[in-house]
């Protein structure tokens, strides 16, 4: 069984029947596709370099032969420029590069035929302010962790061990600083409910977790780290550590580090599942060749996916820009990443930053609008400015402001308003968050 119908069937069953998930293995939640990824990985780090070059000439010869007999669009577009099959990785150059635009208008053209009805919607934010809607595989969400464990595993720390995540607030009931996800093996924290006090009244559920890792935003681990540094405390016996969906600032590094330890683990990586790299120690990154491939074009990082075939990516802008290593065709060093969504964040009532990784989401309110942008002139309020071809009823409007009032429950009140148009920065970018907050 999928992992994603697993965690849908685990939504109605009581806490305490979840509890024995603490104990069973990865490798038995996740199913054949997390062993076989494993595998896979595993088979990978032990070829010599013009094995590994074989290998990812044959996976990715493959992947885009299957684009073009099972991918409506791929097929099309094969067909239209005279070309049937493909012999060598080097005519990846045939295909065109895609970008946001290409989902939002033709989403279906991207499914790969064999999967139909075996997928699930999701969504990812970007640069072009409005959501985009894809689909993500039954089989990917196990293939994922076996690349995030088989990354936590050569780093010292046991998958399979518990941890505490900062994350956001699913699983967590309102109010609350506290939750749990079992099948994860893991203690939820709020960042959002994060402060001097409520660490001090909840630090015996958190030390007597025996937490072995933590997970989470940098933004929302660093503000942890700062309360226990901050109160004289510690959490025993944390092996490392897990950034993940933001860029690691050298503060936000250092202060991790002096608080937990040294051993941080990062990677990039994207909703659209199109690239997994690890970061080194000296801050760059290693591009995972079993898990897609990377170009760099015109400084933009342009990736081919190879996990998620529920939507076919090939040659997709990620709208992030890189510096990497030369390189003939395929990059698999980057120097640096610089991502889209930067530093901006919200402020909460409690002086909590609230950042748009926090805040990403999917709803069917969200697909119609052409664009949104949350402007903030005073700690805790936020004006929702909301941009739509219909006009939009205070219903509708309230329906939206609710969407991300739940995510961050009263740390924020949102004020939904509809505007002829977004604000852009003065190279004509979208940005999610405008903070005019005076610090």
């Amino acid at each position: 069984m999928a992992l994603d119908s697993i965690k849908s069937m685990l939504g109605v069953v009581p806490q305490w029947m979840k509890y024995p998930l603490l104990f069973m293995p990865f490798e038995l939640i996740c199913g054949k596709a997390y062993r076989d990824t494993l595998r896979t990985i595993e088979k990978y780090s032990v070829l010599n370099e013009s094995q590994k070059k074989e290998f990812f000439d044959e996976r990715l010869v493959l992947r885009l032969n299957d684009a073009i007999n099972f991918v409506p669009f791929y097929r099309s577009f094969a067909r239209d420029n005279g070309f049937s099959r493909i012999t060598s990785p080097e005519e990846i150059k045939k295909f065109p590069i895609i970008s946001k635009s290409e989902l939002l208008t033709g989403l279906d053209l991207f499914v790969d035929e064999r999967l139909r009805g075996r997928y699930f919607a999701a969504s990812t934010g970007g640069t072009t302010g409005k959501q985009t809607k894809l689909y993500i595989s039954n089989e990917c969400f196990s293939k994922e962790w076996a690349y995030v464990n088989s990354l936590l595993a050569s780093h010292g720390i046991d998958p399979n061990s518990k941890r505490i995540s900062l994350r956001g607030v699913s699983g967590i009931q309102s109010g609350e600083l506290i939750g749990y996800n079992y099948i994860y093996k893991e203690l939820l924290l709020s960042p959002f409910k994060l402060s001097e006090s409520s660490v001090l009244n909840n630090i015996k559920q958190l030390i007597d977790f025996k937490a072995k890792w933590i997970h989470g935003y940098p933004s929302s681990v660093s503000s942890f780290a700062r309360i226990l540094k901050n109160l004289g405390l510690r959490i025993p016996n944390i092996r490392g550590v897990l950034l993940v969906s933001e860029t690691l600032y050298a503060d936000q590094r250092l202060l991790i580090e002096e608080v937990f330890g040294s051993n941080i683990v990062s990677f990039y990586g994207m909703s659209e599942r199109a690239v997994f790299a690890t970061m080194a120690r000296d801050g760059t990154f290693d591009v995972d060749c079993t898990y897609g491939c990377m170009e760099n074009v015109d400084g933009e990082a342009v990736c081919t996916g190879f996990i998620n075939r529920a939507t076919s990516l090939l040659r997709y802008r990620t709208g992030d820009l890189i510096e990497s290593a030369p390189s003939d065709l395929f990059v698999t060093k980057v120097k640096k990443f610089n991502g889209r969504w930067g530093r901006e964040y919200l402020t909460g009532r409690s002086g909590c930053q609230i950042t748009m990784t926090a805040l990403n989401t999917h709803s069917v309110e969200l697909d119609n609008l052409d664009s949104y942008q949350f402007v903030q002139s005073e700690i805790g309020i936020v004006n929702l400015n909301v941009k739509s071809k219909n006009k939009l009823t205070s219903s509708e409007l309230e329906k939206i402001s609710s969407i991300f009032q739940s995510k961050v429950g009263n740390e924020l009140e949102f004020v939904c308003q509809q505007v002829d148009e977004i604000l852009l920065t003065s190279r004509g970018k979208h940005v999610f968050i405008v903070n005019n907050i005076q610090i």
